[in-house]
């Protein structure tokens, strides 16, 4: 699979709009986000694969509105970030101005990239469109800003200390990841994903952050629940196949072993997570990745079938979860209801979104800690790769689901316009 310049094009602005003040930021992150899905719906409506440009002659194909929609959210994806880079110069912060001259470079690339685009759609119906859609992001943003000036929870944060159990959690937590994310075998997995569970309820009883937290690890409970079931179903099914994950195109998973192992699969990888309001402190969002493999690595290899039956149910579970991380502000879990409905998706491009958005997670969490030099590069580091991964993850969703790709996409909107995460407060335990 090529990697499209639009993915480099949307990382790169996601990574300098985490480095910006909160104004030039927001509009730098819409540009981001129309580009991804502006050009996405394009390669989509084409029916072409992952990676592939659109060619500006078979936009004939295509209904004019859409084909005008489309090319209008290209447009505001590449003028946005101009604007952003022209607020970041004007307001003058020493921080934000080395930075306004990357971020327009930026958006005229992608002008550049996508001008034939954009003139083969009809440049008047185009602007016309582009200048309705401004028009009324700059209302939902004044409305937005308005009703939502609670400042919203910072979720991510790495354990405020080291010592005795936090120690022993987090050493569980970072085997179960690479357990889950690089095991050659798919029962190494599911013990990573087990043993990164057990280390995230060992870290929120030792950091005791949330009201809710009691004596008994349930998350770890129905995890091993969940897996152990899986595993017992798997093993006689593969038979002398085995679980390598080299020979699993060759396991005769049946129709309906599929469709029976789905849930507990996409139920452990939720509640591993658990967004909110499933747990008020966030610490299940540094195990997204682990989430993310077991969908990525164990479900869409071995039952890519079962997801395509439950997947209406499953996906609009994922969306509630996202919209509501939007209204009350909490990105963190946005970005991990995103992963796993792009790892429900059932579709390769889908599951590498889901990687890539899982795995900012982590990152962002060590870039809270402070405005060092290495903070600042990871903050820019999960950025990009939750830009990159936005992108990916619309093109597996469009694919299959194009009212729940969009929804997403919505929330991810209102989030942007809420402002800057950086303006908020730390989590309180309220």
């Amino acid at each position: 699979m090529t990697v499209p310049s639009v993915v480099i094009a949307v990382g790169s602005l996601a990574a300098l709009a985490a480095l910006l003040p909160s104004r030039p930021r927001m509009l730098v992150e819409l540009g981001a986000a129309m580009l991804a899905l502006g050009h996405t719906a394009l390669v989509v409506a084409y029916q072409l694969p992952p990676g592939a440009a659109p060619a500006p002659i078979a936009l004939s194909s295509l209904p004019p509105l859409a084909s005008q929609v489309d090319a209008a959210l290209v447009l505001l994806g590449a003028l946005l970030p101009l604007a952003g880079a022209v607020l970041a110069w004007h307001e003058g912060k020493w921080k934000s101005i080395p930075l306004a001259p990357l971020v327009a470079a930026v958006g005229i690339w992608q002008l550049a990239e996508h001008g034939r685009l954009i003139l083969a759609a009809g440049l008047l119906p185009v602007l016309g469109t582009a200048l309705i859609a401004a028009a009324v992001l700059g209302l939902a943003c004044v409305a937005w800003q308005r009703l939502s000036r609670r400042a919203a929870p910072i979720e991510l944060a790495p354990p405020s200390s080291v010592g005795g159990i936090r120690t022993a959690a987090a050493s569980a937590i970072a085997i179960g990841t690479l357990l889950a994310l690089f095991a050659p075998h798919t029962l190494a997995v599911l013990t990573g994903a087990t043993i990164a569970a057990l280390g995230g309820d060992a870290l929120r009883l030792a950091t005791r952050e949330s009201p809710f937290s009691t004596r008994v690890p349930w998350r770890s409970l129905l995890v091993i629940a969940c897996l152990g079931y899986v595993a017992w179903l798997l093993i006689p099914i593969a038979g002398p196949v085995g679980l390598s994950h080299s020979t699993l195109a060759d396991v005769p998973v049946s129709t309906a072993a599929a469709a029976l192992l789905t849930p507990p699969i996409a139920i452990a990888a939720l509640v591993l997570v658990s967004p909110f309001p499933l747990d008020r402190t966030g610490r299940g969002l540094m195990l997204a990745p682990v989430a993310a493999a077991l969908l990525a690595r164990t479900a869409l290899p071995l039952f890519a079938v079962g997801m395509d039956g439950w997947r209406t149910l499953l996906l609009p579970v994922g969306v509630v979860l996202a919209v509501l991380a939007a209204f009350t502000g909490r990105r963190g879990s946005l970005v991990a209801a995103a992963a796993l409905c792009a790892g429900i998706s059932a579709e390769a491009t889908g599951a590498a979104g889901g990687l890539l958005l899982a795995l900012a997670l982590p990152l962002a969490a060590f870039a809270a800690a402070g405005t060092r030099l290495p903070h600042t590069a990871l903050r820019a580091l999960a950025g990009a790769l939750a830009g990159a991964g936005a992108v990916f993850a619309l093109d597996g969703l469009l694919r299959v689901e194009v009212f729940y790709a969009v929804a997403l996409w919505c929330a991810w909107v209102l989030l942007a316009l809420r402002g800057s995460p950086s303006e908020a407060r730390v989590y309180s335990g309220d």
